[in-house]
């Protein structure tokens, strides 16, 4: 399985950096997860070294990823299946249980690569240039490896399919006002990411057959 994501992340590491007159701008998780990014203006070297930390961070956290891609889906099953045995399958339950699982392993994962970031930019100047949603969205759809792309359209396209699949099922059952508040969701959020990510990969596929 690991071999199978060598070079999945490749790539991934141009995605924070935005090209501005004198440089480039960095944007940086806030150190403590919650809040505004930071920004830094960075020149070239700069931008090496920090793109040559967050490339070694990815490749050493990716024995991590991979378990946790088995686990973490195990106990959000788990998980939901007890709220039903125990009759709490409310939505706020259900968000108490994501953060519950999903939680530490994001945590540990950011403390992680701050801590690898930390000196490269301590002495960094901030900057008023902003990366917009957008522009962060845009970036990493571009520098995402072909690997990590097909998998996370995939991926999406089955949780989109099979989100409309269990809304289907409450309305034949006569429960769909009971079920929408948890698939609608599901339903939006795997929809909206499966239409960039096509749009994304049609749009290499046109790029690539153009220069042949």
């Amino acid at each position: 399985m690991i071999r199978l994501l060598d070079g999945m992340y490749v790539g991934l590491e141009e995605a924070p950096f935005k090209p501005i007159d004198g440089g480039y701008v960095f944007q940086s998780r806030n150190p403590w997860c919650f809040g505004p990014s930071h920004n830094y203006l960075v020149d070239e070297t700069q931008k090496v070294a920090i793109a040559s930390c967050i490339r070694e961070t990815l490749r050493e956290v990716r024995p991590v990823a991979v378990v946790a891609m088995f686990v973490l889906p195990v106990l959000m099953i788990s998980g939901a299946f007890l709220l039903l045995k125990i009759g709490c399958p409310t939505p706020i339950a259900i968000v108490v249980l994501t953060l519950f699982v999903f939680g530490p392993y994001l945590g540990m994962v950011h403390v992680y690569r701050m801590g690898r970031l930390r000196h490269l930019i301590a002495n960094l100047p901030r900057t008023s240039e902003r990366i917009t949603l957008r522009e962060a969205n845009s970036n990493v759809a571009t520098h995402m490896s072909p690997k990590l792309l097909w998998l996370m359209l995939v991926s999406m396209s089955i949780g989109f399919l099979g989100s409309l699949a269990g809304l289907a099922g409450a309305y034949s059952d006569g429960h769909l006002l009971r079920q929408l508040p948890y698939l609608l969701p599901a339903i939006v959020l795997c929809g909206l990411v499966t239409v960039v990510l096509g749009k994304t990969a049609i749009g290499r596929a046109t790029r690539i057959r153009a220069s042949t």
